[in-house]
C-alpha cells in the first residue's frame, strides 16, 4: 500500500512546464514575478527592489523544479540584513518568504539562496501579506474555474470570453469570503482592442447573488489603457475612481494587483501603484475575475494568479488525546477546546456503515449530513478493513471533486495518510505507520480524528497526532473514501462517524 501511494504522489507532483518569466534587469517590481536558477556553482542570486510606499512588503520564493530548498534575505543600503527566512512555515511550507517594513524610495537587495539542492525558483514582491492561499498557473485541472463556455483553459492560461453587453464574474468553486488580502493576476487582451469600452479586471468583496453583475467592488481596465474603480450596490454602480489613463496599461501583458487592508485599497499594474482609495460599502466577500464586452466579443487570457492573506497563528495541536477512546464526542472535543472555535456542536452521527469497492478501484460515498458544505470541521470515525489485501478506509472533506479534496485514511498494513489534492495536483501526501497504543479498539478498528481549521489540518490516529499539514481552505462537502489496489474486491467498515462544527 505504501508504495502505491508513493508512486501516485510522484506521478502527480512531477514539475509542469511553465511559461518562463524573465526580468530585463535585476530590478523586481510589485506583482511581477521573476524566475531564477540556483545550483552548487551558483549559490545565490540578487535582485534589487525599490519601495514605492512606506510600510510592509512581502517577498515569496517558490521552488519550480529540481531539489531546490530556497532561502531569502533582504539587505538594506547599509548592507544590513533586515529580514531573512528559510522555511515560510516551518514543518509545513519549505518555500521561503519574509515580510519587511520599508521606507518609500529606498532600494533594497533581495538575495535568493539555497539551503540545499538545485533548481529553478520564482520570486514575487507583493504588499504586506505572505500567507499564500492561491497560487494558480492554470496548467492543471481548472474545473474549479469552469463557467460554461465563458471560462476555459487554453495554452496553460485561463481564457475568459463573453459577448457584447454581457458581463461575467468568475470565481473558483469553494472560495470563501475574505476581508483583508492581496490578489494579483496577469491579463492579456485576446480580442480586438478597438472595443475601447470593453472591461476586464478583478472583483472583490462580492456578494454572489447569481447575477452577471453582482454587488461588490470592481477594479477594471480597458483596451485603450484606462483603469477605474466602481462599487455596485442596490442594483446601481457608483464610480469611485473615474477612468484614468496609465501608460503601463497599454503593455501587452498587464499584471493587476489589489491590496485590501480594512477599508483601504491600493491598485497596481506591472509594479506601478495606480492609486489608493478608501471606501466602506463592503467589508468582506468573495473575489474573482471580470470580463465584459461592449460592442464586440471580448476575450482575455489570465495567468499567474496569486492570493495571499495576513498571517495567523498555527494551533498548538497536542501530541496525544487522553480521552480518544471515549464513545462520547463531547469528551474528545472538551479536551481540544483550547484550539477549537467556541460554540461548536455535534452536527451529525452515524453508528454503523459498510461499503464495498471493486478491484483496482477507488470509491467516494456521500454521508448526507444536514450541512452540505464545510470549511472548518472536526470528523471522527472508527475505520477498519473488512476484507481486502491492499485496501484503505478513509474520510474526505472539503470535497469539490476528485481533483479538489482532502482525504485521511488508515489501511490494513498499519499505515495512515493525509492527502491534499488541488487542481489535480497532489500537494500533500503524508504516509507513515501509526503508533501502536496500549489499549487499542477491538476488531482491528482505528479511530481517526481529522481537524480542519482555516489553513491547517491535523490527523490523529488512535489518539496520537499523526501529522499536521498546510491546506489553504475551500468550502466543500464531506464523505467516505475507499481505495482498493488489489485484484480482489474489498470492503471497509465505519462505526461512530460524527461531525463537529
Amino acid at each position: 500500500m505504501r508504495h502505491m501511494f508513493l508512486i501516485l504522489a510522484i506521478m502527480l507532483t512531477m514539475p509542469v512546464t511553465q511559461r518562463p518569466i524573465t526580468a530585463q534587469s535585476p530590478e523586481i517590481l510589485i506583482g511581477v514575478p521573476v524566475q531564477g536558477e540556483l545550483s552548487e556553482t551558483a549559490d545565490t542570486q540578487s535582485w534589487e527592489f525599490t519601495a514605492d510606499t512606506s510600510g510592509f512588503h512581502a517577498f515569496l520564493v517558490n521552488r519550480l523544479d529540481g531539489t531546490l530548498d530556497p532561502t531569502i534575505a533582504i539587505i538594506d543600503a547599509d548592507d544590513e540584513v533586515v529580514g531573512d527566512n528559510d522555511d515560510r512555515l516551518p514543518e509545513l511550507v519549505y518555500d521561503a518568504g519574509v515580510t519587511v517594513e520599508m521606507d518609500a524610495g529606498e532600494t533594497y537587495t533581495v538575495e535568493v539562496g539555497r539551503f540545499d539542492g538545485s533548481g529553478r525558483y520564482q520570486l514575487w514582491a507583493i504588499p504586506a501579506y505572505q500567507r499564500v492561499w492561491e497560487d494558480e498557473g492554470f496548467s492543471g485541472d481548472v474545473t474549479r474555474w469552469a463557467e460554461g463556455r465563458f471560462a476555459y483553459a487554453e495554452d496553460n492560461r485561463l481564457i475568459l470570453e463573453t459577448e457584447p453587453e454581457f458581463s461575467i464574474f468568475v470565481h473558483p468553486d469553494g472560495s470563501i469570503p475574505l476581508q483583508n488580502f492581496y490578489l494579483q493576476a496577469e491579463f492579456e487582451w485576446q480580442s480586438s482592442l478597438s472595443d475601447v469600452a470593453a472591461t476586464t479586471g478583478i472583483m472583490f468583496h462580492v456578494d454572489d447573488d447569481g447575477t452577471r453583475r453582482p454587488p461588490g467592488y470592481y477594479f477594471l481596465i480597458t483596451p485603450d489603457g484606462t483603469w477605474s474603480f466602481l462599487v455596485r450596490s442596490s442594483d446601481e454602480f457608483t464610480v469611485i475612481t473615474e477612468p484614468t489613463e496609465a501608460d503601463v496599461l497599454t503593455d501587452e501583458r498587464i499584471s493587476l494587483g489589489v491590496w485590501v487592508n480594512n477599508a483601504t485599497y491600493r491598485f497596481y499594474a506591472n509594479g506601478e501603484l495606480l492609486g489608493e482609495v478608501t471606501d466602506s460599502t463592503f467589508n468582506q466577500g468573495l473575489w474573482g475575475l471580470h470580463i465584459r464586452g461592449a460592442l464586440e466579443n471580448a476575450r482575455v487570457a489570465v495567468d499567474d494568479l496569486l492570493l495571499t492573506v495576513p498571517d495567523s497563528d498555527i494551533p498548538d495541536f497536542p501530541q496525544s488525546i487522553e480521552n480518544w477512546s471515549s464513545v462520547q464526542p463531547n469528551d474528545i472535543i472538551l479536551e481540544l477546546q483550547a484550539i477549537l472555535p467556541a460554540g461548536g456542536e455535534r452536527r451529525y452521527f452515524l453508528p454503523d456503515l459498510n461499503y464495498d469497492v471493486a478491484p483496482l478501484q477507488s470509491r467516494i460515498f456521500d454521508v448526507n449530513p444536514p450541512d452540505p458544505t464545510y470549511i472548518n470541521v472536526v470528523i471522527g470515525t472508527d475505520a477498519y478493513v473488512i476484507n481486502g489485501d491492499n485496501a484503505a478506509c478513509g474520510v474526505n472533506l472539503r470535497y469539490l471533486d476528485e481533483a479538489n479534496q482532502m482525504v485521511a485514511y488508515v489501511d490494513g498494513d498499519g499505515g495512515a495518510s493525509l492527502i491534499y489534492n488541488k487542481g489535480g495536483r497532489l500537494l500533500r501526501n503524508t504516509y507513515d505507520y501509526f503508533e501502536e497504543v496500549d489499549e487499542p479498539l477491538a476488531g482491528d478498528r482505528h479511530r481517526m480524528l481529522v481537524i480542519a481549521l482555516n489553513d491547517v489540518t491535523a490527523l490523529y490516529v488512535d489518539g496520537q497526532l499523526f501529522t499536521v499539514e498546510y491546506t489553504p481552505p475551500i468550502e466543500g462537502s464531506v464523505g467516505i473514501t475507499l481505495f482498493n489496489y488489489s485484484t480482489s474486491p474489498a470492503a471497509c467498515g465505519y462505526e461512530n462517524y460524527w461531525i463537529w462544527r
